[in-house]
This record gives C-alpha cells, structure tokens and sequence, in this order.
C-alpha cells in the first residue's frame, strides 16, 4: 500500500515537472508575434498588440482623438478585461452628472407643485397682514414728521440768540483791552526756532548715516557678485577639465585591440539580434502632399532609400498638386519575437573575454 502511494506521488510529480517543462519550452522557443498599426482619416488611430503563437494570452492598446483603450485577455478571450481612458470618461462623468441634477430639479418642482392648499392660504393671509403693518407705521411717520420739524425750528431760534449775545459780549471785552493784546498773543520765542534747527540738524545726520551705509554697502554687493561669478567659472572649468580627462581615458581604452574586437562583436551580435525581432510583413497605402512641391519630392526621394518602400503590399503616393499638408491612409507592421534569440544573445556577451574585461573596466569608471 505504502509503495503504491510513493508509486502515485512519484507519477504525480513527474507529471508536474513534465508539465512545467512544457510550458517553459513553450516560453523560450515558441514564437510572440506582435502588430503595429496606425490609420490616418478625419481622426489618427494608432494601435499595438502582442500575442503568443496559440492565442492563449493577448494584451492590445488602442487609441483615437485622445482615447485610450486597453484589453487583456486569457484563455482564448474567456477572460477578458477593458479599460478605457481619456476623453470618454470624462465626458461620460459629465453627463452622468448634469442628468442627477436635472432629476434632482424635477423632483424639487414635483413637491413644490404638490403642496396642500392650507399652506398657500396661510402663505397669502401671512403676506396681507404684513402689509397692513407696513401701510399703519408710514401714516404714524407721516403724523410725526410736522411736529418733528416744529422742535428743530425752535431750537435752532433759541441757538442764534446765544451765539448773537456771545458774539457781542467778545467785542466788549477787545475793545477794553486795547490793540496791546495783539503784540502780546505774538511774543519772539526763541527756543522754537531752537527745536527746529535741531530736528534739521537730526535729519541731515540721519541722511548722511544712510548715504555712507548705501556706499558701504555697494562694495559688499559687488564683491559677493564677483565670488559667484568666479565660482561659476571655477566650476565650469573643473566641469570641462573632468570630461576632457574621461574623454582622453576613453581614447586610450578604445585604442587597446582587444576593447576594439569587443565593441565590434557587441556591434555585429546587436544587428544579428535586430535583424531576427524586426517586422516581417510590411503594409502601406498612403496619399502624402505639401503646400510647397518641392517639400513633397524632397520626402519623396528620403522615403526612396528606405528598403521597406519596396515591399509589394506598400503603396506610397505623392500628391505634388497639394495646397495644403495633409496624409491619408494606413500603415501596418508585424513580426515575431523568440525569447531564446535574447537568451543567446546574452550567453554570447557573457562568455567572451573581451566583452567581461570591457563590462569590468566601465564599471570601475576607468573609460
């Protein structure tokens, strides 16, 4: 019983690493494809998407006028999730939002409409008697104003006959004392002019105080101009001096043989690796044109050294009779990638020589 356990377990176990080998071969060598694409009309449309060779996970991006769309799906699309950005949301909100206020108004109008008829009479009866009170205290102002103005008269009368009677009892007095009491009201006082001719004293000393301070200071100012600008320049040349020494130390590096033959074989392995992930299949359709003739043959004649616009399904038409800029139409790109080819790629930078003694001489910062 005990061995037909093990027994199970064992079978078990060997499924699962089977199962994991499988699927991480699958990973390694199994081929990803991917596809680029834009569409140029009234509004550009520029989408991506990447796959595996049995459609068993799919991630795909797109986006038109500002809004962005982004599904990921698993199990042959059984699982499927979208997510949207940009413009649509925001415009959605809004709706949503000016619709909950205008149900909000209907509702508020609803009720108001169905108020009982007792509240609006009370309402009416409540508005009347504060209008008769209103009407009752402007007759008791009206009654009041004539008596009003009767005391004021009154009192201004009682107010002239005082002042007349002061007004003459002052020119009795002047006329007894005689012009000597002008002289006397006006009396030299020599320590006024005293007071004034100091505080002038003060405020030319304190004019003076500031002046020398403002030329003291001018000095300063212009000294500590002087030491940020120097130290600017020291800094910069220090700055110089430094990239002239790498770029130096670099030359020197780059003139050993065998830092060459290693940046050579990066070089070549880098164009290998490119030339096995780039798109395979090429498809165009575009109508191109500028408001200057020359402009759309000078493009022309750049997109003729491209190797690509000799593809049979790529179609590139120049409009020379343009009066504005303008390009219509679409461009498709795919291929697929291997995930050994990087795995390769790495395992040939790793076991060179050449390559480990260059990576090992940048990372100590000698070139």
């Amino acid at each position: 019983m005990v061995i037909l356990v093990i027994k199970i377990i064992g079978i078990v176990l060997l499924v699962i690493i089977g199962l994991l080998l499988i699927a991480l071969g699958y990973l390694i060598f199994a081929p990803f494809g991917y596809h680029f694409g834009m569409q140029v009309q009234e509004n550009v449309t520029v989408d991506a998407s990447g796959y595996d060779a049995l459609r068993f996970a799919c991630f795909k991006i797109c986006s038109t006028s500002g809004v962005r769309t982004r599904t990921v799906s698993l199990f042959w699309g059984l699982l499927k999730k979208v997510k949207v950005s940009g413009g649509s949301d925001d415009d959605e909100a809004k709706n949503a939002e000016e619709k909950r206020l205008i149900g909000e108004s209907t509702e508020d109008n609803s009720t108001e409409e169905g108020e009982p008829a007792k509240g609006a009479s009370k309402e009416a009866e409540a508005a009347g008697a504060d209008k008769a009170d209103k009407a009752e205290k402007v007759k008791a102002e009206e009654l009041s104003l004539p008596q009003k103005a009767t005391d004021s008269s009154s009192e201004a009368a009682t107010a002239d006959k005082k002042a007349t009677a002061e007004d003459a009892g002052d020119d009795a007095a002047d006329k007894a004392d005689g012009p000597s009491d002008d002289r006397a009201e006006k009396p030299d006082d020599p320590s006024g002019d005293a007071d004034v001719s100091e505080g002038q004293e003060a405020f030319e000393e304190a004019v003076t105080e500031e002046v020398s301070e403002e030329a003291s200071r001018q000095p300063d100012d212009e000294r500590d101009l002087f030491d940020k600008l120097s130290d600017r320049i020291e800094g910069s040349m220090r700055r110089i001096e430094k990239s002239a020494n790498k770029l130096a130390a670099l030359e020197k590096e780059l003139s050993d043989p065998r830092n060459r033959a290693a940046i050579r074989f990066v070089f070549e392995r880098s164009i290998l690796l490119l030339s096995q992930i780039k798109p395979q299949i090429y498809e165009a359709d575009m109508t191109y044109g500028f408001d200057e003739p020359h402009l759309t043959g000078e493009l022309t004649g750049v997109l003729a050294l491209c190797p690509v616009m000799y593809e049979k399904k790529v179609r590139m038409v120049p409009d020379f009779t343009s009066d504005r800029i303008y390009i219509t139409g679409y461009a498709k790109a795919r291929g697929q990638v291997r995930l050994y080819v990087f795995l390769v790629f790495a395992m040939k930078l790793f076991f060179s020589a050449d390559c480990r003694r260059l990576y090992k001489r940048f990372r100590r910062g000698i070139a």
